[in-house]
């Protein structure tokens, strides 16, 4: 576990972009503070990407109340449903840092479409495509993990009784 005071002395010294943390980790069941740490972060005009995996609905995660820009949770952990599947959020702050780098697909893509020339090469990690999915427009990339998802939503439901 880190201090929280001198995490937020470096991120005033270094101005990071991104400042990535991980709140619960595994092995030793430690949570590490990170109440602190989005308002640090905002204050150098950065953005705080906490990995929640291990406390996912087994510790608070406040997101809002955090300044947390995004929250990456795991399925198998705390809340006990298959593993392998990612459960993400972000704000509207992060989306619009992403969808600087947005790319449309050849096939998907009108003729007004704006596709950045520094785009995510990778179809997995490209949360903007990810997001044209989940829209009203559900522009389909991949194929869903429509299981998994079925599995997410019973342990949630189980998990809230």
């Amino acid at each position: 576990m880190f201090d929280q005071d001198e995490i937020i002395a470096n991120i005033k010294e270094v101005k990071p972009k991104v400042v990535a943390i991980i709140h619960g980790e595994t092995s030793t069941g430690r949570l590490q503070p990170i109440d602190r740490l989005g308002a640090a972060v905002r204050e150098v005009g950065g953005f705080l990407v906490v990995d929640a995996v291990a406390s996912f609905m087994g510790a608070p995660v406040k997101a809002d109340e955090w300044q947390i820009d995004a929250v990456v949770g795991g399925s198998q952990k705390c809340l006990g449903a298959l593993p392998g599947m990612s459960l993400v959020t972000f704000n509207d702050r992060f989306a619009d840092e992403i969808n600087k780098r947005k790319r449309i697909e050849l096939g998907v893509r009108g003729e007004d479409a704006q596709t950045a020339a520094n785009f995510v090469p990778s179809n997995y990690l490209d949360l903007t495509q990810l997001q044209d999915y989940w829209s009203p427009a559900r522009v389909n990339h991949h194929t869903e993990a429509t299981i998994g998802i079925y599995g997410v939503h019973e342990a949630l439901r189980l998990g809230v009784q």
